[in-house]
């Protein structure tokens, strides 16, 4: 090289050095280290130097065996965390709807509070202002980000954002009918979930029902989850989680088939939730609230 060009590639590498704290400091931000594997490196002064079969070791033990290999673009990616610009706090319901349902969140509310005094949060899947000013006066409001897909694509999205330390995600047509507290220690052992025999879109037997879910803030699964969504459009949230449902063995618990009964198993008095599922089940809801007096919007 003449010295000219030396002169350049010395700038531009000192430039580079330079750009490494920002560097730096924004992974760690998104849970990232990065470190030097080169010794003597000019790096190393804004770098920890780590032999790299010691950072390579140090790595691989860091990635849990239920990950997959799907290589997300980096804005996809970071939809697919936790969110952690604010320390949960408590056990708490977290549900959500559209314009076209938000007539079931009144109703669901409602049952919620007959036998609970749990924290609840809402998650605004395009709501409208009434109806999300209503959500404010009783509870947090969660936005989501733009997911290709429909609503309930959004759902392992919408759990990302929960305020809470443990979280019973519902689908708001889901009936209440007792104490919601004996679903949270679920969440200490990973996914909470019950089956769903009833499934023609999924693998049977084993089918896991994704319209309660309990969790901890954190769980890695759910970030799994998401990913799936991303990587392919699936018929609905239950077939992504269905996918990848094998290697998140070890995440997933079923709880009692009481913790979300299905419609199509017909009515029972122990449940604990009734999931009013399709349009059959809206129409039973609708049923329900003509039958009461009507909640104050």
């Amino acid at each position: 090289m003449t010295g000219w060009q030396r002169s350049n590639n010395r700038k531009l590498y000192n430039r580079l050095v330079s750009l490494l704290p920002r560097l730096r400091d924004t992974a760690k931000l998104n849970q990232i280290e990065i470190v030097s594997c080169t010794p003597n490196s000019a790096a190393n002064v804004h770098l920890e130097y780590v032999p790299l079969e010691e950072a390579l070791k140090k790595s691989a033990e860091r990635v849990p065996s239920h990950l997959g290999h799907e290589v997300l673009h980096a804005e996809h990616a970071r939809m697919c965390r936790w969110q952690r610009d604010t320390i949960p706090v408590g056990d708490g319901l977290l549900t959500g709807a559209d314009a076209n349902q938000e007539w079931l969140l009144p109703w669901w509310y409602e049952n919620v509070c007959k036998h609970n005094d749990l924290h609840v949060s809402f998650v605004d899947f395009g709501l409208s202002s009434k109806m999300r000013s209503w959500c404010s006066e009783r509870g947090f409001v969660i936005d989501v980000p733009e997911v290709p897909g429909l609503t309930w694509h959004k759902k392992p999205f919408a759990i990302l954002g929960s305020p809470f330390n443990r979280t019973v995600w519902l689908d708001a047509d889901c009936e209440v009918r007792g104490h919601m507290n004996v679903m949270f220690p679920y969440a200490d052992k990973g996914i909470g979930l019950t089956l769903d025999p009833h499934s023609k879109t999924c693998k049977q037997p084993g089918v896991l029902a994704t319209g309660v879910v309990a969790c901890a803030h954190g769980e890695p699964a759910i970030e799994e989850w998401c990913k799936k969504i991303l990587v392919r459009q699936y018929r609905g949230d239950q077939e992504a989680f269905d996918s990848i449902r094998e290697r998140l063995t070890k995440r997933t618990v079923a709880m009692p088939p009481k913790f979300q009964w299905l419609r199509l198993d017909g009515e029972t008095e122990d449940a604990l939730v009734m999931h009013w599922t399709g349009e059959l089940g809206k129409a039973k809801i609708g049923g329900y609230i003509k039958e009461q007096v009507p909640v104050p919007m």
